[in-house]
């Protein structure tokens, strides 16, 4: 199950390094937006939330 989540976490940091890129490319396009950083903080906040419920239970396992 481990390998799962880490594999997963990977996954949103990546979603979220290509929407960086997306969102600021659409940014320059058609100008600022809010929904453009709303949406892109999402796979982040992902990421930090499956991180820090990973190290609690790896530490529960212990």
């Amino acid at each position: 199950m481990g390998t799962l989540n880490k594999i997963m976490e990977m996954f949103w940091l990546a979603l979220g390094t290509v929407l960086i890129f997306v969102f600021g490319y659409m940014i320059y396009q058609n100008g600022f937006d809010w929904s453009y950083l709303m949406i892109g903080a999402l796979p982040f906040v992902m990421f930090f939330a499956r991180r820090i419920m990973r190290k609690k239970m790896e530490k529960l396992n212990k």
